[in-house]
């Protein structure tokens, strides 16, 4: 089978759409198909972000005119050239989308599109002009005309349905990297100093909610004086530095605003955490709650993200995300032993292992592919 995955960026600033097109375009290599990637060309994918990818084959192609659409009339050329079976499309709002709907428009083959949480009300309010016009030239159609349209949980496959009808919509959740299987009494202690550590990690935006978590934290600081939270990950509306200044002016004095990390300092960061915290207003799927649990860490999940199995597990608290409720659940997280937290996390971990490899995702995409293609039992 011949796949081509289509996205806007392959570098770092893509966030959670980089790192799943990157481990579901590697499953699905090792699991024999022909996957190659195509996506833009940015500073960053120059600058260093190509030596970092560890997805399938990429091809990047250069921006004509302004970048908030993203031109690159190239990449419809070369996906021309490539003549796969069936393109996987990540993304809505720029051109690379159209270009996968002209191209299954002149060559009769189906794509795949993920919308990865871009349909979503919260979504939808960001940036309304630029969604507006976006869906007036391309984006309707590119819904309208897809074969198949995924949903990562039944929230998101939920909004998919209030934005498009008559369209198959099949809910496959995102591969999570998985570590090393040690054992948990071999895992390294990773300390930085006197304190345990809470921890946010991801991209700073609004719809994140941070400035919440700032709000709880700095009512139970006082009450924890050997725990510190840490915030991580890089600044977009200038909202990291709002956090900055909101922390100063409550007068948290145990907080740390930090920028972006990956790979191995990535890893470590989820595992010298205690705690994860995600106090999310909205996620199609919140990759970093996968991520953390995998490392062993157990996890502060608000209602914006489908986790509630978090519960279920017993590896986490899946609470409404107001300031009161992120509270209570600190308190409860950081009254308890190192031992009992540890406990919770490695629990996260089986599930993960159980649920959320890239080895079982693939084999799920690469069915749906077969019978997108007229190729199913």
């Amino acid at each position: 089978m011949n796949i081509v995955h289509v996205t806007s960026a392959l570098c770092t600033q893509g966030a959670g759409v980089k790192a799943v097109v990157e481990g579901l375009s590697a499953a699905q290599a090792a699991q024999g198909a022909d996957v190659r990637v195509l996506g833009l060309a940015t500073e960053a994918w120059s600058a260093g972000d190509a030596g970092l990818w560890c997805g399938a084959s990429p091809e990047v192609f250069n921006v004509r005119g302004p970048s908030v659409y993203g031109h690159a009339p190239d990449l419809f050329r070369r996906l021309n050239s490539l003549a796969p079976d069936l393109v996987h499309l990540h993304g809505l709002w720029m051109y690379p989308s159209k270009a996968v709907a002209d191209w299954a428009r002149g060559t009769g083959r189906p794509y795949m599109l993920s919308p990865h949480g871009m349909l979503s009300p919260v979504a939808l309010s960001f940036s309304p002009t630029k969604k507006r016009i976006a869906r007036l030239l391309f984006a309707d159609r590119v819904l309208r005309t897809a074969a198949c349209l995924q949903g990562t949980s039944e929230e998101e496959c939920a909004d998919i349905r209030s934005q498009v009808s008559g369209i198959p919509v099949v809910n496959v959740p995102n591969g999570i990297h998985l570590p090393p299987d040690d054992p948990p009494d071999n895992r390294p202690v990773l300390a930085t100093g006197p304190f345990r550590e809470l921890l946010h990690l991801g991209r700073l935006h609004p719809k994140k909610a941070v400035d919440r978590l700032i709000d709880a934290w700095v009512r139970v600081e006082r009450d924890f004086p050997d725990w510190i939270l840490r915030i991580i990950g890089p600044s977009e509306k200038g909202y990291g530095e709002a956090l900055e200044r909101r922390a100063t002016a409550l007068g948290a004095t145990r907080v740390s605003i930090e920028g972006p990390i990956y790979g191995d300092d990535k890893q470590q960061a989820y595992r010298r955490a205690e705690v994860f915290v995600l106090p999310t207003l909205n996620e199609n799927f919140g990759l970093v709650v996968g991520e953390a649990l995998a490392e062993g860490t157990p996890v502060i999940c608000t209602r914006g993200a489908p986790w509630q199995r978090l519960v279920e597990h017993g590896c986490g608290w899946w609470i409404d995300p107001e300031v009161a409720d992120i509270e209570a659940a600190l308190r409860q997280a950081m009254a308890m032993d190192a031992t009992s937290l540890s406990r919770m996390g490695q629990a996260g971990r089986e599930w993960m292992q159980r649920e959320y490899s890239w080895e079982r995702i693939a084999r799920m995409t690469l069915d749906i592919y077969r019978l997108l293609l007229g190729q199913g039992g």
